[in-house]
């Protein structure tokens, strides 16, 4: 049996989902189609959601939790069990462990580059053989436990 689809949806919010969804209201969206062809729309829809969407994780600030974006994180430092969490607009400070936040952040394309720094590795910029410059042209340490890590993660990117 067909199912019907019905969908509420602002195209301000995404462009490139609104753009899928104006290719099937060409089909009669919200009409009957085949299965097929609604798997096919979820797998797509899926594909450019988590292309476009921002992933984001909550912090503690004071005692509350502020959602972050990952992508506007530019580096992550600790000092003193405080994290500070620079972002592209604001420095987000709050209790924590750089180890605890490594384990949460590396699916995620994070690196430890040294044992107060973290980073994205998309935001990358530059990398000598014992700093990192940043997109934002901060110059950051490498310690000499992470290179050999970081290298092979390069290597690894590259090929």
């Amino acid at each position: 049996m067909p199912l019907q689809l019905v969908f509420c949806f602002e195209e301000n919010d995404n462009p490139p989902l609104a753009d899928l969804f104006n290719v099937f209201v060409k089909m009669k969206v919200g009409h009957d189609i085949s299965n097929a062809t609604y798997q096919a729309f979820l797998q797509a829809v899926l594909k450019a959601n988590r292309k476009y969407v921002p992933i984001q994780m909550l912090i503690r600030v004071d005692r509350a939790h502020e959602p972050v974006n990952l992508e506007d994180i530019l580096f992550i430092e600790v000092f003193h069990h405080t994290l500070k969490i620079h972002c592209k607009n604001r420095i987000i400070e709050t209790p924590g462990n750089l180890t605890k936040m490594e384990e949460r952040l590396r699916d995620y394309g994070f690196i430890r580059t040294n044992r107060h720094y973290l980073v994205p590795f998309n935001k990358i910029r530059r990398i000598s053989h014992d700093e990192i410059i940043m997109q934002n042209e901060r110059m950051l340490h490498i310690g000499k436990t992470y290179q050999k890590r970081i290298r092979a993660l390069l290597r690894e990117r590259s090929s």
